[in-house]
């Protein structure tokens, strides 16, 4: 379907003509699908860094009429821009009355679309879906594009009530906090309007943790009724479902090649070997920190040190819990010899990506690698910038204004940030030439982690270094994963490391 793909992109007006030979072959692919093929429920498992916002915005732009994309909130600046870059156009993006905007914006905006004869494009974050939704249903969308599907689909929308005459009755779920409609209700409620002819779901990990128990609603969301039976049976066929001690327990997946069959009936798949050929080159080495080379003198605050702050963990309410401050411990052990590598990279020129785990790490990297390069650089001289990205007191348009200041210092420059805020759909960071991450505990998270940068895009080539501790519990931990699995394992290969 690639070449069918490849023509319905020609023949498109709104569409930039330059997809036509940008567009990779399984976005092409997926254009062909829907446009010619007639396929018009479709869950995207495509993996992270493959290019799913691209191929589904130009799939829907195949479908004349408006287009709702359903998106976590702190991605809309994210899908915006890729709309954007695809038809030449800025879609209206859902923000409340405190932005400037409010649902008055989004009716002139319909309004004027319908007037004018145009497509609308209407970007709404998920968890304020219920604000939007009647506007929204008013529009009658013929093309709904979910993102994230896995944290949005719920098979329990509905809440039984005992009614005093004996009878039942069933309404839809509604937040305990504001009585508004719960977001897995709101979004079938728009999927299932009459006047939509395209649904797409995107994931990269529709099913986890080796149990499928999620993937249920999710291929319910994407073509409802298409698995023919609901959740309990599902749980009890794919899922080992059986009676345990409170209840029905689900502990393994079951009959998973049937399964896969089944969802070859609305699932297209993409996998990172497809999705990233023939990108630059990656070098895998840790970043081993000596303990002649830790950082030394830290305290947790100005009241405890980190084995005081271990010790009272469990009576001081000010503090996070114990494994939050042992994190943070072995972080701080080695900032110094990051800070170090960190400046060494961007004075030369390159781009520089920290990623840590707590905030409070993040700020004190931040400013400290920001003076050292005021220090190595000489007044008058263009210098590398340094950038912070973090989650709590930026908002996702913040983030992505940053990102976007990193990328076009052509000096060098250096991003630090958390992994829970360059996590999801944070895109614009495919260009590091060293990334420096504080590892994660699993292969999962690993790989998620590196995601962020090593995706559809980069044209350079990147080292990847992952921090390890001399002494600490860390050093253990690694150690066992390089051992039992292949993500980590290549790590190991660096001699630095002592066996």
């Amino acid at each position: 379907w690639e070449r069918e793909g490849r023509d319905v992109l020609k023949s498109l007006p709104h569409v930039r003509q330059e997809w036509c030979e940008w567009a990779s072959p399984y976005q092409a692919e997926l254009v062909g699908l829907v446009a010619v093929g007639g396929w018009r429920n479709l869950l995207l498992n495509w993996k992270a860094g493959s290019g799913k916002t691209i191929g589904s915005i130009l799939a829907a732009e195949s479908v004349p009429g408006p287009k709702i994309y359903v998106v976590p909130s702190k991605v809309r600046p994210g899908w915006s821009r890729e709309v954007e870059a695809c038809v030449g156009e800025k879609p209206f993006v859902c923000m409340p009355v405190t932005k400037g905007v409010g649902p008055t914006g989004l009716i002139h905006y319909l309004r004027n679309c319908k007037l004018e004869g145009k497509a609308a494009r209407v970007v709404v974050g998920i968890e304020y879906l219920s604000y939007w939704a009647e506007i929204l249903k008013n529009a009658k969308p013929t093309s709904i594009i979910i993102d994230e599907v896995d944290l949005i689909a719920n098979a329990k929308t509905t809440k039984a009530k005992f009614n005093q005459d004996s009878s039942v009755t069933f309404n839809k779920k509604r937040s305990a906090k504001n009585n508004r409609k719960i977001r897995s209700v709101s979004v079938r409620e728009l999927r299932d309007l009459e006047s939509v002819e395209l649904c797409m779901t995107l994931t990269a990990t529709p099913i986890y943790d080796g149990v499928p128990k999620k993937f249920f609603p999710v291929a319910d969301l994407t073509w409802p009724y298409i698995l023919g039976f609901g959740e309990y049976h599902f749980g009890g066929r794919y899922c080992g479902g059986k009676r345990g001690e409170y209840g029905l327990i689900f502990p393994k997946g079951t009959n998973i090649p049937e399964l896969k069959r089944l969802s070859t009936w609305f699932m297209h798949r993409v996998t990172s070997k497809e999705a990233l050929a023939g990108l630059p080159e990656i070098s895998y080495k840790l970043l081993y920190v000596k303990k002649e080379n830790q950082t030394k003198g830290i305290r947790f605050n100005k009241k405890y040190t980190y084995n005081q702050a271990l010790a009272a963990a469990h009576k001081d309410p000010e503090i996070p819990p114990a494994a939050e401050i042992r994190s943070a411990y072995v972080c701080e052990l080695a900032r110094d010899a990051v800070i170090d590598e960190a400046v060494a990279e961007v004075v030369s020129g390159g781009r520089c990506f920290i990623m840590v785990e707590r905030i409070e790490q993040a700020r004190i990297w931040y400013e400290k690698i920001a003076k050292k390069i005021d220090r190595r650089m000489n007044k008058g001289t263009a210098k590398p910038s340094v950038h912070l990205a973090i989650g709590e007191g930026m908002t996702p348009e913040e983030r992505y204004e940053e990102i976007n200041r990193y990328n076009s210092n052509p000096s060098g420059a250096c991003m630090v940030g958390t992994r829970h805020a360059m996590g999801q759909g944070v895109d614009g960071l495919q260009q590091p030439t060293l990334a420096i991450i504080y590892p994660p505990p699993n292969a999962a998270m690993l790989e998620q982690a590196m995601g962020r940068f090593n995706r559809k895009g980069r044209k350079v080539r990147t080292v990847i270094r992952v921090i390890c501790v001399e002494g600490s519990h860390m050093e253990d931990q690694l150690k066992r994963l390089g051992t039992g699995l292949k993500l980590f394992g290549v790590f190991f290969e660096d001699s630095s490391f002592s066996k």
